[in-house]
């Protein structure tokens, strides 16, 4: 997973120069490594389990509560 991380900071880094972690890439590899560990732990990445709240509604601290 840690090799994975790298690759998409790598990419992020490419795409949006010094200011990559203001970037939409950064919140993107924020939300992968999220994800990354959610399945390593053995849990159901998509937190939300209403489509429109899990398309239209960012994710917070408080969908993770309960893992």
């Amino acid at each position: 997973m840690e090799e994975t991380a790298k690759k998409w900071e790598k990419n992020a880094r490419a795409y949006s120069h010094e200011n990559y972690k203001r970037a939409c890439v950064g919140a993107m590899l924020q939300i992968h490594c999220n994800d990354q560990l959610c399945r390593d732990m053995g849990c159901d990445p998509r937190r939300k389990k209403w489509l429109l709240s899990r398309t239209f509604s960012p994710y917070q601290p408080q969908d993770y509560a309960n893992l």
